[in-house]
This record gives C-alpha cells, structure tokens and sequence, in this order.
C-alpha cells in the first residue's frame, strides 16, 4: 500500500493505490502491520495521529505492529542528507531546501520519542520501545565479522544505549491494541 505506484515488481501481491490516511480494509483484519518509516510522510500531527488510529483499527486485538521512525533529532536528515533539516520550522527547513538546491518543499515531520509516544497514548496503544533491541540486533547483523560489534552487541549495558538514544537515527517501537 502505498500513495504512488513505485513498484518494480507487480507479481505475487496485492497492492492498493491510498490517498490520506484512513485504510481501505475492515476494521480487525490484521495479524501484523509494519508502519516502517511512514508516518513522517502522512501530514502534520493530527494526521499522524489518525495514521496510528487507523492502525489500531484494522489490527486484530491479539495482533501487534511494528512502528518506525526517523529520529527528529538525528543530526543528518535521511531524505536530503543534510545537517539539522528535521530540527527547523517547516518555513526555515524549506528555504534550506531552496538555499541548498536539494528541493523547494520540505515534506517530511519526523518525530521526537516523546512527541511519538504521546500520539501512541493517544491512539490508545501498548507499546514497547525497541531500542536496545534495535541496537543490538543491527550490530551483530551488520558488523557480524566485527569482533568490537559483537562485543558492543553482548556488554554495552542498556542503559548506556538508552542514554545514547538522541543520537540514534530512528525510533522503533513494538505496538498492541489496548482494550477496545
């Protein structure tokens, strides 16, 4: 699912074509839904907000999901490699934009860890963050043949990542439906 049809493959799935944010599916259809690094694409706040709704209505009560998102506060924005992007009000980020000759709009509201957590809460999700996880499972996957990766991976205690958590590039949280 997506806004554009960007597919290179077209066999072997469905795929429908949204506009907004409200899902085109019935209400607790789903077992598992993976909202990874989207809901910085959908709108301002409140349509984060009813991105997150719309998750929870078509997730089943047993199921889970699987949020992502770039870090507000990561140094270099993902989308246009530059520095501090995401840190700016939308008019100042789009005159960087112009300034820096990468883009005249800047489309993208990441959110901070607290921002995003009260839109959970407001959504009326359990969550979980996945951060040390996240960390841990990047290092031995990525850097597998690293011994000082997969030491890190084993004894870099949680709190420490905790503590480095303004630093990391997304945020990742494991999502259930509180009582409907």
């Amino acid at each position: 699912m997506d806004v554009v049809d960007n597919r290179i493959v077209h066999d072997g799935y469905d795929f429908n074509l949204v506009t907004g944010t409200t899902l085109p599916f019935d209400s607790a259809k789903f077992d598992i839904i993976i909202s990874n690094h989207v809901i910085e694409h959908v709108g301002d706040e409140n349509e984060q907000l009813n991105h997150l709704l719309e998750i929870r209505r078509v997730l089943k009560p047993s199921g889970c999901a699987y949020l992502a998102v770039p870090n507000k506060w990561r140094i270099i924005e993902p989308h246009y490699r530059l520095a501090f992007l995401s840190w700016l009000p939308l008019f100042m980020a789009d005159y960087y934009l112009r300034l820096t000759k990468r883009g005249t709009h800047y489309d993208c509201l990441p959110l901070s860890a607290p921002t995003l957590k009260n839109l959970l809460d407001s959504a009326n999700f359990n969550y979980q963050d996945m951060l040390v996880e996240a960390v841990r499972t990047t290092l031995n996957l990525e850097y597998s043949k690293s011994d000082f990766a997969t030491f890190l991976a084993r004894r870099l205690p949680s709190f420490f990542i905790r503590l480095l958590s303004p630093l990391i590039s997304t945020i990742i949280f494991k999502m259930e439906v509180k009582d409907r």
